[in-house]
């Protein structure tokens, strides 16, 4: 079962056990998967991709892959819950750390892992999705279906 999926250049990956799989093609239909990275010793609950690929660990570490291998690792001293995830896009110099259990939106730099900022939405029903737009403009959509926006 997969721990988080991502999608680059029309290719599906997966973090799977001690694994990430790379599905070859999958927006166009394709089927084939093969191992992109293996014996990764670090539990991922979630991943996303910019050409690397950026995985979050279960302890709360921030970790960047390159071509199958690890590139860099930062902690980021907070330990997500279940339901934590990270999201970025190729164009974009952060990585957003969504904790929607807790109200929280964590930017973080790719390149150091530091913080840059932290949105505390708590005050709402909680996140339920979100999604940044060009500008760096944060979309946030709370569990009772209302829509944020929270401009850096």
């Amino acid at each position: 079962m997969a721990n988080g999926a991502t999608v680059y250049a029309d290719n599906l990956y997966t973090a799977e056990g001690n694994s990430i799989i790379r599905y070859t093609d999958a927006l166009q239909g394709g089927s084939g998967s093969t191992v992109w990275a293996e014996g990764l010793t670090d539990e991922l609950i979630s991943i996303t991709s910019d050409g690397n690929i950026y995985g979050l660990s279960k302890d709360g570490r921030l970790i960047t892959y390159f071509k199958g291998e690890k590139k860099s690792e930062f902690d980021l001293s907070v330990t997500p819950e279940d339901d934590s995830y990270i999201w970025t896009t190729t164009d974009n110099p952060f990585t957003y750390f969504v904790r929607p259990a807790g109200g929280k939106v964590m930017i973080l730099d790719k390149e150091s892992g530091q913080l840059k900022t932290t949105y505390d939405i708590s005050a709402t029903s909680g996140v339920k999705n979100v999604f940044v737009s060009e500008g760096g403009i944060i979309w946030t959509l709370s569990n009772d279906l209302k829509i944020y926006k929270l401009e850096p």
